[in-house]
């Protein structure tokens, strides 16, 4: 609802006319109207379009409470300062900085203190039509994952709109949220987390191996079927299956290797993780997968010990006895993939959903949440 200020000039107040033609057209068309009605309240309005764009603009376009855009609209008819009016509507005043062409949608909430200023304005994107962009995002990750994360995306401006695709920026913004919440599902696949330190290529290369580890995650489901062979020893090593999720980071954490990266090739079905153990300790790790040729005869994918150096031969010729002491016969089958779980992305996800909605920003952080798979189901 726009506010007709025509209606609340004081007395002897002059009636004005219209925003000179020159300041009304470097406002964004789309715009235009409701910046000539607002503008019809008096002189102290229409200087708003050179001293203040911003906030002629969020007055224009509902910006805040109505009785907050009253207050303020009484504020500027009676010649108050315009530092004290921005802080009647709740708009930061540092938004003055934004030229007319900037404002080419609703102005997001954001920070209104010194600090959080000293970040934001040197930062501000140079191109006007970029601007906008720039302060949606960084008001949507400081209202999602804190101050701190909104003022280190101020600093790196190629992880953000209009540099960064919002998709990227989103799931670095997703990456820095669960770095805050270390025990949740997503919060624990995390190899490196989000500080105020991390750099821009460090949190592009973490959210990309992140990313792999959530798609992972939800291939694998709650774990495999069937492990193909059972536990086992031979020549003193033990043969331990991974069954899923858990176990794989868990092994992947203690042998310091990546093939946690990969687990979305093992959502296929076609291979299977077994921890070659020597006193209850992890030595190396063995990928079993299926030959194309040999219909039900396993081989070895790979086997690598700690930090993905070589096994030694003694290992090899272990692992080698190992299989040669388990039975083929019900591996004569193509493994099938498993269906996506949906109970599982709703757990990875609930999280940054339920923050979201707190704050009315569920939208936002669907193209995460829900997912192309869930899309096609409804």
């Amino acid at each position: 609802m726009v506010l007709r200020c025509s209606q609340m000039q004081p007395p002897g107040a002059d009636d004005g006319g219209e925003t000179p033609e020159l300041h009304r057209q470097t406002f964004p068309a789309s715009f235009r109207t409701q910046i000539a009605e607002l503008t019809e309240g008096g002189r102290n309005i229409e200087d708003l379009a050179a001293s203040f764009p911003a906030l002629l603009f969020a007055l224009a376009t509902d910006y805040a409470t109505p009785e907050r855009r009253r207050a303020a609209l009484d504020a500027i008819l009676a010649g108050k300062k315009l530092k004290a009016v921005a802080q009647l509507l709740g708009l930061p005043f540092w938004l003055r900085r934004l030229p007319p062409a900037a404002l080419t949608g609703p102005l997001p909430v954001l920070p209104d203190d010194p600090d959080f200023a000293l970040t934001a304005v040197p930062a501000l994107p140079r191109q006007p039509e970029a601007m906008l962009p720039w302060l949606d995002f960084i008001s949507l990750a400081d209202r999602l994952a804190g101050r701190d994360v909104a003022l280190w995306f101020a600093r790196h401006h190629r992880l953000t709109p209009p540099v960064a695709a919002n998709a990227e920026a989103l799931w670095t913004l997703a990456w820095a949220f669960y770095a805050k919440h270390p025990g949740t599902l997503a919060g624990r696949i995390q190899r490196r987390s989000w500080t105020p330190r991390t750099g821009p290529r460090s949190a592009r290369d973490e959210t990309a191996n992140w990313r792999k580890r959530i798609e992972g995650l939800l291939a694998l489901g709650t774990g495999f079927p069937d492990t193909w062979f059972a536990n086992g020893t031979a020549m003193g090593y033990e043969f331990i299956a991974l069954k899923g999720p858990e176990d794989l980071f868990a092994e992947c954490a203690s042998m310091r290797n990546c093939l946690d990266l990969y687990a979305l090739r093992l959502g296929h079905m076609r291979s299977r993780l077994f921890s070659v153990r020597a006193r209850g300790k992890s030595i190396a790790t063995l990928e079993l997968g299926l030959r194309n040729d040999e219909v039900g005869v396993p081989f070895i994918v790979q086997l690598r010990g700690i930090g993905n150096r070589r096994a030694s031969p003694s290992v090899w010729q272990a692992v080698h006895a190992w299989m040669g002491s388990q039975s083929f016969a019900h591996l004569d089958h193509v493994p099938r993939p498993k269906r996506m779980s949906l109970v599982l992305r709703r757990e990875i996800w609930a999280p940054l959903t339920e923050t979201a909605a707190a704050i009315g920003m569920s939208a936002r952080v669907e193209p995460l949440t829900i997912g192309r798979s869930l899309k096609q189901r409804t």
